[in-house]
């Protein structure tokens, strides 16, 4: 029979399990760490079950008086602008703020008290040394040199779990990072938040938040960032602030302030984004209180050590601890909240991408599925020829650095410099090589193009001046003014579609949509809107290679990647297979303005099959008008340089012109010197315009070079 249970770890899991259990008369023991309940943390959103479990325990309405007072989440810009909000009323209150939020030490206080007052006991600053299965029942023994026994020992104690790791083995085997790293932290609220949950969102995976808080004046503050697996003292917390400045240095927004309070919030606490997977969630008398989203709620680990630890006359007893671990897992999971299950669901959601991935950055071409383009024989030759010496002067702000140093500093991932044929020039930073897949960002829609000029030269596609809807008719049937919208102008990005940026991470702007949506087709099958006539003005639009998209799969019946493979790939005579991430498996179809992953070495060799005017590998692989028309000056844009198809035309030098990928991603191609250029990086390091005057200064003294050496024309 089950008389006693001790619980080690008093966060959230853990209390509930100790309410309940001390309600049916069980003699309950909760040790914490702690010197008492731990304040602070994220909010805890109670909808659907978790609402149901409280108000079951009679805590609902207590719940409801020390809630959160908030309006929503807002998507805020550097200024504090708000670009996108959602409402806690929105979809019935179940959005991505709840209508019932608390945080997290007020829930925990609540449900120890709870617990108390049905008779729990609890050891605060203590924590357990040894555990000893002694088969009708577990001996532990704690910091103090006391002992207990009890009948069953369940660990709540979170990912750092000690007594997973007594029973189980270290974390390593267990715990998996996911990518991830967030502080949260009391502060003073400073600008009025209006009841608004705000969060600013910086490129290169920074994200920072402030919400309301309870008491006034004050708010709840988070600094979360992405990262591979940090090495720090988890005790130590001034090690971890100083992690938290530097990595919010200059971050913009209200992340000086937020710095600052967070080196004197005395509930400050940062820890990695983990989940825990294991094989079996018990041993013995001895269980974690843990369940993944995919796990079987009917086989909890604690469930299995009730049914071997019970008495069989004490079934009703059993059944009714069973609902006590279900209750548990239901509301451990809210504390883990929407961000665990956004994890767990990024294939199925669009929300979820929202919330797990946030900003775009390079590490999304292993986030997304993918599609192999596969290569085959022969290689197109790219040989090495003299390396010559180019320095950083039109770059650099230092006369005596180099161009390696400066390109370093700018966030490189690879440099390639090919003139007359050959690798001049080639360097690579940051783990990058060779036969390294780099992402390419919107340097896929030149690709896209590429394909639809091979399609018209096969005969797949009538003209470049088809309507869309010949190859779409659906969208006709919704929308008639979509039959005026040419091939030419979704590739010239005038097709006069609405396209509303918010900037990420929520869910309201066609940008999120268009990059992080599950199902791509529907996207723009059904969220596509026309706005303006065709041909008239030039928009930047992500619903148009989409479009594109759908045309080549029906004109071609075969998905894009395929085709590419066959009808470019290959006769390229690309060194190394290629990848198109895929909006998600169930879908799969290819994300076509971004999500094409190759080597740098690829890259060159398509952006040599332009300055060839369309021939490589001995062969005529992509006509060479096309090659005239698409990279010609097609429209004029906001900024100095116009705009072919799916190309950005250089307007500082004639004859260049380059595909253009978020974060800096690069194929530039100059006629006049004979040059091609490929950089690919981790992050801007400088803005568009400085990376153009590098181009234009390395074209430059190629140039001076073969003047000098009278090569000018010869590989």
């Amino acid at each position: 029979m089950i008389d006693s249970v001790l619980i080690s770890g008093a966060g959230i899991a853990g209390p509930v399990l100790a309410s309940l259990l001390a309600r049916r008369g069980v003699s309950v023991t909760v040790v914490e760490s702690a010197d008492g309940v731990r304040p602070g943390g994220q909010a805890v959103d109670l909808r659907g079950a978790g609402r149901t479990v409280l108000d079951r325990m009679g805590l609902l309405e207590q719940a409801r008086s020390i809630a959160l007072d908030q309006r929503g989440i807002a998507d805020v810009d550097a200024q504090g602008k708000h670009l996108s909000e959602m409402r806690a009323t929105d979809f019935g209150g179940e959005g991505i703020i709840s209508e019932i939020e608390i945080l997290r030490g007020d829930l925990a206080d609540l449900l120890v008290a709870d617990s108390v007052s049905h008779g729990a006991e609890y050891l605060f600053g203590t924590r357990i040394v040894a555990l000893t299965d002694l088969g009708d029942g577990v001996r532990v023994e704690l910091n103090d040199g006391s002992t207990r026994e009890a009948d069953i020992v369940v660990g709540a104690d979170g990912p750092h779990s000690a007594t997973r790791r007594r029973v189980f083995g270290s974390a390593e085997e267990f715990v998996r990072p996911l990518g991830g790293y967030m502080a949260w932290f009391t502060c003073p609220e400073g600008e009025p938040l209006d009841d608004w949950y705000v969060m600013y969102n910086r490129p290169g995976g920074l994200a920072a938040s402030l919400r309301p808080g309870r008491l006034p004046g004050t708010a709840k503050a988070s600094l979360a960032f992405t990262s591979p697996p940090l090495d720090y003292d988890r005790h130590d917390l001034a090690q971890q602030r100083a992690l938290i400045a530097a990595r919010f240095h200059g971050a913009g927004w209200r992340t000086a302030e937020l710095v600052d309070a967070a080196a004197v919030a005395e509930d400050f606490y940062l820890d990695a984004l983990v989940q825990v997977r294991m094989p079996s969630w018990s041993r013995g008398r001895i269980t974690e209180s843990i369940a993944l989203p995919d796990y079987d709620l009917d086989h909890t680990a604690t469930e299995q050590a009730v049914n071997r630890a019970a008495h069989p006359r004490c079934r009703g007893l059993r059944r009714w601890v069973r609902g006590a671990v279900v209750a548990v897992v239901v509301l451990g999971a809210i504390v883990l909240g929407m961000f665990g299950w956004a994890y767990a669901s990024t294939d199925t959601s669009t929300v979820a991408r929202v919330l797990a991935w946030q900003e775009s950055d390079i590490g999304d071409q292993h986030r997304f599925p993918a599609r192999t383009i596969p290569t085959s024989a022969p290689t197109s030759p790219l040989p090495a020829g003299a390396q010559i010496p180019l320095n950083a002067r039109g770059f650099s702000n230092r006369p005596d650095e180099t161009l390696a140093e400066a390109l370093r500093e700018a966030h490189t991932r690879a440099f390639l410099v090919i003139h007359h044929d050959r690798i001049v020039y080639e360097r690579y930073f940051d783990g990058s090589g060779p036969q390294t897949t780099e992402t390419s960002f919107s340097v896929a829609k030149s690709f896209v193009s590429t394909l639809v000029g091979i399609a018209i030269e096969q005969g797949r596609i009538r003209s470049i001046d088809d309507p869309v809807t010949d190859y779409v008719p659906e969208l006709a049937r919704r929308e008639p003014r979509f039959t005026r919208i040419t091939l030419r102008d979704l590739m010239t990005m005038t097709s006069g579609l609405a396209y509303h940026e918010s900037g990420f991470p929520w869910p309201f702007g066609d940008d999120t949509y268009t990059y992080l949506g599950i199902d791509l087709r529907q996207v723009a099958l059904d969220r596509s809107t026309v706005e303006n006539p065709p041909g008239q003005q030039w928009l930047y639009n992500n619903y148009n290679p989409l479009l594109l998209g759908l045309v080549l799969e029906r004109a071609t019946g075969m998905h894009v990647s395929d085709y590419m493979s066959s009808a470019l790939w290959q006769p390229l005579g690309a060194a190394h297979d290629a990848t198109w991430n895929l909006d998600s498996t169930a879908s799969g179809f290819e994300k076509m303005e971004s999500g094409l992953n190759a080597t740098a070495r690829d890259y060159a060799r398509f952006g040599l099959l332009f300055l060839h005017d369309g021939e490589a590998n001995g062969q005529q692989i992509v006509p060479a008008a096309w090659i005239r028309t698409a990279t010609a000056p097609h429209v004029d844009t906001p900024w100095s340089n116009s705009y072919g198809y799916f190309w950005w035309i250089d307007g500082h030098r004639t004859g260049s012109f380059y595909a253009f990928g978020d974060y800096g991603q690069y194929i530039y191609i100059d006629r006049d010197s004979d040059t091609v250029i490929v950089r690919t990086g981790s992050d801007w390091g400088t803005d568009n315009p400085g990376w153009l005057r590098l181009f234009h200064d390395v074209t430059d003294q190629l140039t001076r070079h073969d003047l000098k050496s009278g090569s000018a024309g010869t590989p």
